[in-house]
């Protein structure tokens, strides 16, 4: 008996692989500058002086809203424009760098904190942490008149106040120089020697203005 094996042909086998791409978006970015801020102070009833710190974004995809705490206020715009809340509009995702004006707003009290928040959907929120304090309004005690006779010595002014807790500094104004006494000063005035070279009695005022240093605002001057 015979047997007949054919010769097999060669088979050819093609590997075939896949391969997936995930292209992801460029992550929305909020960057700021300038902080931290230094804490403000300001006087009952007064704006603080300003601070401030720059903001800007990339990648976005909705505009960046900054929200202040309770008792203070920013604005784009130095010296005016305050408000708690402003927004800072995108432009194919991004939000060139851009100033922002904090300060203690006049109806703020006590010792206000918290963050500033830098906001925008989709985005990591930036905090910038704010505290201040208000101070009362300072004033000072009156000071009595003095009659003095040319070439005699002055009895010497010291300043006081009935504010507790504040320092409280004073600046002064003379409005008759002759009398020997500067036209400016700090602080307490010290005993000076009083002239007159005239026949008529000279009468010279000094308006003294209470301030707490610091402060952006001082009180009216009182005489």
């Amino acid at each position: 008996m015979s047997y007949f094996l054919p010769k097999l042909s060669k088979l050819c086998f093609a590997l075939i692989a896949t391969l997936t791409l995930s292209i992801t978006s460029k992550a929305q970015t909020i960057n700021v500058t300038g902080t931290p801020l230094a804490a403000f102070t300001s006087c009952s009833g007064s704006p603080s002086a300003e601070q401030n710190f720059t903001v800007s974004g990339s990648a976005l995809t909705a505009d960046i809203t900054i929200t202040a705490p309770t008792g203070f206020e920013i604005s784009i715009t130095s010296g005016s424009g305050f408000n708690s809340t402003l927004t800072l509009t995108q432009s194919g995702g991004s939000v060139p760098d851009t100033i922002i004006y904090v300060r203690l707003a006049a109806s703020a009290t006590g010792t206000p904190s918290g963050n500033i928040t830098v906001a925008s959907s989709g985005a990591t929120t930036v905090n910038v942490a704010v505290s201040g304090t208000i101070n009362p309004l300072p004033t000072v005690n009156s000071v009595a008149d003095q009659v003095v006779c040319n070439g005699a010595l002055t009895t010497p002014v010291t300043f006081t106040t009935p504010n507790t807790g504040t320092t409280v500094a004073y600046n002064w104004t003379n409005n008759d120089a002759s009398i020997g006494l500067g036209a400016s000063g700090t602080g307490d005035i010290g005993a000076f020697t009083a002239i007159n070279t005239g026949t008529a009695p000279v009468v010279a005022t000094v308006t003294v203005t209470p301030v707490i240093p610091g402060n952006a605002n001082p009180i009216s001057p009182t005489s």
